[in-house]
């Protein structure tokens, strides 16, 4: 619970201003819970103002390219004090400070090569110049691959930790979700033994990366910037109900801040303006993200703090709620009809919210036996803190159009089931649930649709774990778990989603110009249907795969522009396949002369679903014999274009490049394989020889192979009298992970990740034992 700059002051915060919301939080709203005060983007910029960012501004670094306050703005950051004076003052009131950052590394650093503190490495040895945000210009992102990449990381939050920031909320990490990026910030938090929570931003993060994101973030953005309009606070109604399984203790989804009270102010001397927010849509904000339990950060100015603003923020029944209750779920949407349910903590206790999205006010009922009750019921008021009476049957408040209400219910109660996984696999689905001690059995429910019916489909069960093996691949199953204690049936848990799948086939992109290629146009030198356009849009995320199923495969890419070999979609080929249409559009990569000068052209392939693969890609250029090269990072293949000759005869010329020297600058291509790939994150360019031709990437085909991995043998030779030992294991695995284990049960990555086909290791810890894996 705390505060962030953003709604109201954009890039504009400084010290006074961070110290004046400070001194109100300390007297106002400290003894209610809230606790964090957060200065928001671009402290670093001397001349930030506003909304806006203004590219090639000079940004405050110190010697090894490390953000650092403006002392204009921030006077108590000179002389290299950083933020640790506007920290000791907030910390002084009792209170907690937090900082906004961006993903990455200046790209003042990058062009200045200043180096990675610690290492021999300099910011262009580390930077991904590939890897830009969309809308901020600041900064590169971090090629993870590289040596002196997570120093950098250890580097900053070493910084921000001697500072005593107690929070960081780091943009540009959700979408595209940068796993490695994110994995770095992780254990450079870590290493510095500050319990420094962890916020990532902005959404929607996606749902699909839940696992992940819960165990290296403490909260995490289900949104883009979230502002003070009805259609935007709707929408957070169903997102937050996607999140429902990674909700837990230590990690919440993020509804964004609260617009609430005086908001963008952007200039220093601003008033702000008071949110458009209706009386009952406020508290609808405040009611969802109460029992939704998402972060309650508020936006507005407060020290422009109204009666009515301050009594949404202080009513300490609501924050308990939003602070302690578990099990939070929607328990039903039915039209304009929203209710969701929580348990009161250390107590047999339920609260209930309850939601009228209508454009009308109406009643919306509640069966409370469906809350487990089985008699008469106590119902509280949460904003009225008051009681309202016994009720038994139904409680159907009367609520007004986009309004919310809370309450806290007591009495005899049967416990609710909690389903904790629903594990989708090939023809299959992992179903388990949290034990209940007084329950004699369970019964297990499956639907089609969230909103049911549900049929059993496991009875008397009496463990907390089934395999439902009667699935077919492709189709969502919501399941449902009710219990039988003292001989009645609970109510049913809420409902988990899973789609059974079989491995995830081909994947193909392309750049879609003029001639769509997807449904089931087949296309490629491994013929395949479902391919994934692009015009104009990136990042392209959850591609789906040649049988039409969404992968967890997400693309972005960068390029001078976009062009094309013939200026209008092609015919199809004769054979009837679409491989013309496939080699026509490219992102291009122009000549320097022009500006930006952006002479290579490049796709970033993240969460690739496979474990071992072949990679096809595809360059065009509109005219011929021009001179290029493709490289995946590791191999460079050279070649000349074929331009218009590639897809003016009856069917498209595909020829593969092979020459990794220049004398394949001679032999005509539009295509290269990169084979025995592995690894979930791969960019691929064309660079146009000379920087003064054009040409650039037409498609790519993610294509599966049998792994070798499981086949290959691990060998160990001892050395050094025990002391250590060599590992080694066939060539062509492709990047492998190295992990240890003392007892065969429990397995951590090796603090040493391999290079090679071998590595040593040390056995001064005694037994161990070693495996390698996919990452």
């Amino acid at each position: 619970m705390g505060w962030n700059s953003w709604d109201f002051y954009g890039t504009s915060i400084n010290e006074a201003k961070t110290k004046a919301q400070a001194d109100y939080m300390a007297e106002n709203l400290l003894s209610h819970g809230w606790s964090l005060i957060t200065v928001d983007i671009q402290w670093y910029e001397p001349n930030a103002t506003g909304f806006t960012y203004s590219a090639n501004a000079t940004l405050v670094m110190d010697e090894w390219g490390r953000l650092i306050p403006a002392p204009n703005r921030f006077p108590s950051a000179s002389n290299g004090a950083g933020f640790k004076p506007l920290a000791d003052y907030v910390h002084s009131k009792g209170l907690k400070f937090g900082i906004h950052m961006m993903r990455g590394i200046p790209r003042q650093a990058w062009q200045q090569d200043l180096p990675v503190k610690g290492t021999a490495y300099s910011a262009k040895d580390i930077a991904d110049t590939n890897s830009t945000c969309s809308w901020n210009p600041d900064m590169y992102g971090v090629d993870m691959t590289k040596p002196g990449a997570q120093a950098y990381y250890d580097s900053i939050m070493e910084l921000v930790a001697s500072w005593g920031v107690d929070f960081v909320k780091i943009d540009d990490l959700s979408r595209p979700y940068h796993i490695k990026e994110i994995e770095a910030i992780r254990k450079a938090i870590d290493k510095t033994g500050r319990p420094i929570v962890l916020s990532t931003s902005p959404g929607e993060t996606p749902v699909d990366q839940g696992a992940h994101v819960a165990s290296h973030a403490n909260q995490w953005r289900v949104s883009d910037d979230f502002w003070d309009n009805w259609s935007a606070l709707y929408d957070q109604f169903k997102r937050l109900h996607d999140w429902t399984p990674y909700r837990g203790p230590g990690h919440f989804p993020d509804a964004d801040m609260l617009p609430l009270g005086k908001i963008q102010g952007g200039g220093n001397a601003a008033a702000g303006r008071f949110t458009n927010f209706t009386v009952n849509e406020q508290y609808t904000l405040m009611s969802l993200w109460a029992i939704a339990r998402s972060p309650l950060i508020h936006g507005g100015d407060m020290t422009q703090m109204d009666a009515a603003t301050l009594s949404l923020l202080t009513n300490d029944e609501v924050i308990a709620l939003n602070q302690t209750s578990t099990r939070n779920r929607q328990l039903f949407r039915t039209g304009d009809r929203v209710a969701w349910t929580a348990d009161a903590e250390n107590s047999t206790d339920k609260y209930l919210a309850v939601f009228n999205t209508g454009a009308s006010a109406t009643n919306v009922p509640v069966t409370l036996s469906s809350l487990g009750f089985t008699g008469t019921v106590q119902i509280r008021s949460l904003w009225n803190m008051a009681d309202i009476g016994p009720y038994t049957g139904t409680f159907s408040p009367f609520i007004g159009s986009h309004g919310g209400e809370l309450y806290r219910l007591s009495g005899a109660s049967l416990p609710t089931p909690w389903l904790t996984g629903a594990v989708a696999g090939d023809g299959k689905v992992s179903l388990e649930w949290q034990e209940i001690a007084s329950a004699t059995s369970y019964k297990l429910k499956r639907a089609t649709s969230e909103a049911g019916p549900f049929v059993v489909i496991a009875d008397r069960l009496t463990t907390t774990g089934y395999i439902d093996a009667s699935v077919v691949n492709g189709t969502a199953y919501h399941y449902v778990v009710s219990a039988v204690v003292s001989g009645q049936e609970t109510p049913d848990s809420g409902s988990r989603v899973a789609i059974p799948a079989g491995p995830p086939q081909i994947v193909g992109w392309n750049y879609d110009r003029y001639g769509t290629v997807g449904g089931t146009a087949i296309a490629g030198v491994v013929p395949a249907a479902n391919w994934n356009n692009s015009w104009p849009d990136n990042p392209l995320n959850n591609l789906i795969d040649s049988a039409g199923r969404p992968t967890t495969l997400d693309i972005s890419y960068t390029s001078y522009n976009t062009w094309s070999i013939q200026g209008s979609s092609p015919a199809l080929d004769g054979d009837g396949s679409s491989n013309k249409r496939l080699l026509n559009g490219y992102l291009n990569a122009g000549p320097a002369s022009w500006s930006p000068s952006t002479t290579r052209t490049s796709v970033t392939l993240s969460q690739i679903p496979h474990g071992y693969y072949d990679l096809i890609v595809y360059f065009s250029s509109d005219g011929a014999d021009r001179e290029g090269s493709v490289d995946d990072g590791t191999t460079t293949y050279h070649f000349k274009t074929l331009g218009a000759a590639s897809i003016s005869g009856s069917n498209a010329t595909f020829a593969r490049a092979t020459d990794t020297t220049t004398a394949g600058y001679t032999v005509g291509a539009n295509h290269a394989v990169f084979s025995g790939l592995s690894g979930t994150t791969k960019t691929v360019a064309v660079q146009m020889r000379d920087n003064d031709e054009w040409g650039g990437i037409a498609a790519i085909q993610v294509v599966p192979k049998t792994d070798p991995l499981p086949l290959a043998r691990l060998s160990i030779e001892i050395q050094s009298g025990g002391l250590s030992a060599l590992l080694t294991w066939p060539t062509g695995l492709g990047e492998v992970l190295l992990e240890e284990s003392k007892d065969l049960i429990k397995w951590i990555p090796a603090e040493t990740q391999p290079v090679a086909d071998s590595i040593p290791v040390s056995l001064d810890g005694g037994k161990r034992f070693f495996r390698l894996r996919r990452p």
